[in-house]
């Protein structure tokens, strides 16, 4: 997953995260920063690259199903 941020994060630090689907659904995650890449001008984010460590089956079947619906549109 490709995240932006105004602050860089550490390659392969660890964190729990939750994502607020449009549905009004929420799953959590634990992620892993597997790239950063730096900022191409002033005020721009930093794109941060995200591996999934850890989702239960419940939580990825809910996130499946919500790219699913992305990819119908």
């Amino acid at each position: 997953m490709l995240i932006e941020s105004e602050v860089p994060f550490d390659l392969d630090s660890s964190f729990d995260m939750t994502l607020n689907l449009n549905d009004k659904k929420e799953i959590s995650i634990k992620g892993k920063v597997v790239t950063l890449f730096e900022a191409q001008a002033d005020n721009a984010p930093y794109r941060v690259g995200i591996k999934f460590t850890s989702i239960n089956d419940t939580d990825r079947e809910v996130l499946k199903d919500y790219i699913d619906s992305l990819l119908d549109d």
